[in-house]
């Protein structure tokens, strides 16, 4: 079980550097809190802009990623164009999530310990980018996730270690759509 707990903080370690190089990007391709409405979470609107300013950029249409906050997902739920049978071939409320709507796999976070997604004053940021091989996000892992269980005797215990090294850049900001989102 310890080696699973250690192996779970890992990979919430390796998304957080892709998080932290998302945040860091400094992409000019923003959508403002009030697309869609005054302060408003995250909504059809916002999705749709997204996809067009990745696409006004040249971005390829496959491999594009939607990163939100739980918070998030839960308000585009309520969203009329998202969840209705009729404009979807993607039923959103029969499973509860959204798992892939407008051309974006989404990937739906929690709160972190490691930080998760920014928020300030109930503005959290979301990322829409492109991934895969060629995206705009780079991660380069020097020592793969790995954990080791070893029993110790002058201890009599066990000692389970997780080994990690990797680094994580914005390649291509022009890719990263950030998009703020006001939560109640």
């Amino acid at each position: 079980e310890l080696s699973e707990v250690i192996a779970q903080a890992i990979m919430r370690r390796e998304d957080q550097m892709l998080l932290d190089s998302l945040d860091a990007a400094s992409s000019s391709l923003t959508i403002s809190t009030n697309i869609g409405g005054t302060g408003t979470n995250l909504n059809t609107t916002k999705c749709r802009e997204a996809r067009k300013l990745l696409s006004a950029n040249g971005v390829s249409k496959s491999d594009r990623y939607a990163v939100t906050h739980s918070n998030n997902i839960y308000a585009l739920l309520g969203d009329s164009d998202a969840n209705t049978f009729d404009k979807n071939a993607v039923k959103a409320l029969v499973d509860g999530e959204i798992t892939k709507w407008l051309g974006f796999q989404f990937i739906e976070l929690g709160d972190y310990d490691e930080g998760g997604l920014p928020i300030a004053s109930n503005v959290r940021k979301n990322y829409f980018y492109h991934g895969g091989t060629r995206g705009s996000m780079g991660l380069a892992i020097g020592i793969d996730r790995k954990t080791e269980i070893n029993y110790i005797a002058e201890k009599t215990s066990w000692l389970c270690n997780g080994l990690f090294s990797a680094g994580s850049v914005a390649i291509d900001a022009g890719g990263i759509v950030e998009c703020d989102c006001t939560e109640a």
